[in-house]
This record gives structure tokens, sequence and C-alpha cells, in this order.
């Protein structure tokens, strides 16, 4: 004769020998539970968040648009300095540009690597690098011209920044279409 004892859910007959577990749907249904919630958390670590990929796609194209900015209003300003010969309010573009790509080049290298960016903060990472250097072997020697700078001069410059600017334009490339890839990898919209 059997007794059926329910601790472990074992069927245990009086010899004391266990005879085979028992499946109850209770324990399946714990099982299969367990399993789920297993499976989402091992998923959660491996899977980047499509909203973490989101907010770093923004994060970083908000430094590129800004930078982009900053940019053209140094730009624009140089065109009115030379017809005006006042260089005098490009300082101040300068000063805020550097401080801008000094801060980001930090905050872009504090991100942390989500679903797949590594390329895209390299990339931006080099374009600021690009930036910085610029401002020091371009930006920064016209804060010395002044009135009586020869119209050559400012032609000769005027070409040097144009010669840059085509290399810039290589390195925004490259970040455009690092970014589109990481959007499509991520299946996020792409920016306008």
């Amino acid at each position: 004769m059997k007794k059926k004892i329910f601790t472990w859910n074992y069927t245990v007959n009086y010899s004391h020998s266990i005879v085979r577990p028992k499946m109850t749907k209770l324990y399946m249904k714990h099982s299969f539970k367990l399993f789920f919630l297993f499976s989402i958390c091992v998923l959660a670590c491996k899977f980047p968040n499509k909203n973490q990929a989101k907010k770093l796609n923004g994060a970083v194209c908000d430094v590129y648009d800004s930078l982009v900015y900053k940019n053209n209003l140094w730009n624009g300003t140089y065109e009115e300095a030379r017809v005006s010969k006042n260089f005098t309010k490009l300082v101040l573009i300068r000063i805020q540009l550097a401080y801008f790509i000094d801060e980001n080049i930090e905050t872009i290298n504090q991100l942390k690597d989500i679903g797949g960016s590594e390329g895209l903060r390299k990339s931006e990472l080099d374009l600021l690098d690009f930036e910085k250097q610029k401002i020091m072997d371009y930006y920064l020697p016209v804060e010395n011209f002044d009135a009586s700078t020869s119209d050559d001069k400012l032609i000769k410059w005027t070409n040097k920044l144009t010669d840059i600017a085509n290399t810039e334009r290589t390195k925004q490339e490259e970040f455009l279409k690092l970014q589109k890839e990481y959007t499509e990898k991520n299946g996020l919209k792409p920016r306008d």
C-alpha cells in the first residue's frame, strides 16, 4: 500500500525508496514562469533597450547639430568681418565654440556604448578633435587680422578655410553615414 506524501511532490512508498517525481500542473506552471522570467532577464541584459539607443542617438546628433550651427555662425561672422575688416566679433564665437567642443568631448567619452554605437561615438570624437585642431590652426590666427590686413592675405586665408572645410565635410559625411547605419540597426527613425 502506497501513501502519497506531498513534500517535494515525490511519491514515496513505505520502504522509503523514491519511486519517481510527480509532475503536477502546479509544478509545471511555476517552472514555465521561472523559465520565462529568466529568459526576459537574459534578453534585457544582453540587448539594448530601444529607448536607450534613441537617447544615445539623440545626444550624439544634438552635439553634431550644435557643432554645425556654431561653425556656420563663425563662418557668417568671418564673411562680415572680411568686408568690414573688424575681426573682433570672432573672438567670442571662437571661445564659445572651443568651450562647447571641450565640454562635449567629455560628454561623448562618458556615454556608454549601446546597440553597436562604438563607431558612431568614435566618429563624433574624431570630428570634435578635428574641430578643436581647426580652431587652433585656422580660427585663432584670424583674430589678429585688422583694418591693415591686405586683401591678398584675406583671399589666401579664405582659400585655406575653404580647403579645410572640404576635409571637414568628409568627416561629417562619415559621421552621418554611421549615424544612419546606427538608426537602421536599432530600428530608429532617422533624424532630419
